[in-house]
This record gives structure tokens, sequence and C-alpha cells, in this order.
């Protein structure tokens, strides 16, 4: 391979001929470093997609308050109406969530309800097909109170692997320089290694951080050190879920750096890069007790509400969370 061509950032094998969104299309970014399209195919699959089916509560939860998603998402099951499930959407449109045909005591179809237009009009299509005939009417459903609602968000390797993923882009669009990420965190972020330690929940409510990013925004602060020849990372997500991230360890070699950039959603979704402080944060342990995880969780929440009631409309206060896999 000639020596001008540069290798992608997160295999380090193929050339750069493909634009990968440091934070993701589905979360409100826009910029875009150079990687290769086998990666850039193989993120959207393996992890983006889960994501964003995964903080799709998030995001209607959001909207609620007045911010809107850059993308359609549906949260599904959110709710129940009548005893039935019902998906709700980023636009907040509640349907049900999967097709309820009511029959006649003949066995004749007297009522369909589906969860969207498409399916419905699959359905009308094969009746047709039959010589039937269905007459289609649209519906919204209305009064719908999510100050209460409580949804799951799942914390695994998907999400895990996203964070190391923005780690690494963020550090090369400042040009930080190339061999970022060592041989261990490239096969987890690869999905080559099911788990890694390298990738941890950090509960901590780090000050110097939260300075450095707006309210409920997604923020990545990246350093390297010369002396213990380490880069890691701090993610976060909404403001919601916070990870450490060692992106190399032993084998960086080259002067001190530290990044940050975020993506502040309550403004239009605008996006901030820059050079950072130094700051030497606490490595998170690989496990906690209990009752530690329990009240550090409880002042997490603390704070996403306090960032929910400082940016959004004043009716979207109330929001319960339930992370699972919390280490």
């Amino acid at each position: 391979m000639p020596a001008d061509i540069q290798l992608c950032p997160y295999c380090g094998v193929h050339p750069r001929n493909s634009d990968d969104h440091i934070f993701p299309e589905f979360m409100g970014g826009k910029t875009t470093i150079r990687a290769c399209k086998p990666c850039n195919d193989l993120f959207g699959h393996d992890f983006e997609g889960p994501v964003s089916n995964d903080f799709a509560p998030t995001v209607v939860m959001l909207r609620r308050g007045g911010v809107r998603s850059p993308r359609h998402v549906v949260w599904k099951r959110a709710t129940k109406r009548d005893g039935i499930d019902h998906d709700l959407d980023s636009d907040l449109q509640m349907t049900p969530t999967d097709p309820r045909i009511e029959r006649d005591e003949q066995g004749l179809i007297k009522q369909a309800v589906f969860p969207n237009q498409r399916a419905a009009r699959g359905f009308i299509r094969g009746l047709e097909a039959q010589g039937k005939k269905f007459k289609s009417t649209p519906q919204t459903t209305t009064g719908i109170d999510l100050r209460e609602a409580r949804f799951s968000l799942n914390i695994g390797s998907e999400v895990r692997r996203l964070a190391v993923k923005i780690a690494v882009a963020a550090a090369d669009y400042l040009g930080v320089g190339t061999g970022l990420v060592d041989s261990e965190a490239r096969e987890f972020l690869m999905g080559r290694a099911p788990q890694s330690t390298r990738v941890r929940m950090d509960l901590v409510i780090h000050e110097s951080i939260e300075k450095m990013r707006p309210p409920l925004s997604h923020f990545v602060f990246v350093k390297g050190n010369r002396e213990t020849h380490n880069i890691y990372a701090i993610v976060q997500l909404y403001g919601l879920v916070q990870f450490w991230v060692l992106v190399n360890e032993g084998g960086f070699t080259r002067d001190h750096f530290a990044i940050s950039a975020d993506l502040d959603i309550a403004k239009g979704y605008q996006e901030h890069f820059d050079r950072a402080e130094l700051l030497l944060l606490p490595v998170p342990p690989v496990l906690m007790g209990y009752a530690e995880v329990h009240k550090l969780r409880l002042g997490w929440m603390e704070k996403w509400n306090a960032e929910g009631r400082a940016v959004l409309q004043d009716d979207a206060k109330i929001i319960s969370l339930d992370i699972t896999k919390p280490i």
C-alpha cells in the first residue's frame, strides 16, 4: 500500500474511503471523519442501530419536553391503553404494538387496528385479492401522560462499543495522531471480543467534566498521558449515562494531550470540538457493592432531572428510569 494512504483509525487495516459520523446521526451528529467503509457498515449494523432502539424512550421523553428528535424513533410497548400495549414515537403518536383483529360470531372481520399505515395497507391488499373490501380510517390516540412513565435502559456491549468509537473519532478529528487504539480495545470495538473491562459505567459525577458540557448533551473527553502511556476517555450520552473508556494501555508515547467534544441537543444539535485542560480523573472500579451503586445511581438521576428542569418545558420534570447492567 502506498505510504501516503491513510488507514482507518478504527481497524488500522483498510484505507479511509468513507465518511463516518463522530456522534451518530440518530443522535443528531453531523461532523464526520474519514474511515473505511467496512468499519462504517459494521458499526451501523452491529451497534448503532441497536443503541438507537435502546435510547428510543429517552428520545420520546425529551420530545415531550420540547426537544425534537433528528430522526423518527419508536418506543416499543411504551404504555398500555385499555389493557393493550401501545408504541409511542418521537412525534408523540401512539399506536398499538401488535395488530388487533375483531371478528363477529360468524368469524367475519368487524374491525382491525394496525400499528402503522404500511401494515394496514398490506392487510387490505390481502383482502382485496380475495375479492373483499375493507375501509381504512386513520386514527390518532390522544391524552398521553408520560410524567410518571418508567423505562429500562439496557447497558450492554453495543453502547459500550459506541463509547469507544466516539472517543477514537473525536481524538482523530482533532488531529491527535495515528495509533490511538490498542489491540485489546480494537478487538472489543470490532466485535471480536464480546466483553471487556476497558469500558466501565462511571457513576461518579465529575464536577470538572460537568462544567465543560451543556445540559443533556452528548459529550466526550479524551486524554493521553505520556507518563503512564495510556489514553482514556469519559463519554456521556444524553447526560444520562457515563462511561470510562481505556482506549490505549501502555502504548502511548507522544506528548500529553486532552480534547473534548459535545453535541448540544437543546441548542439545535450544535457540535463543539476543542483542546481541553489536562484533567486528572479517577479510574472507576470493575465491581462495586449494591448499596454504593444504588446511592450513586440516585445521585445520577437527580443530576439528569436537574438538567431536564433547566432545559425542557415546565411540564416535563418527572422521569423515572431503571438502568440495567450498571457496572
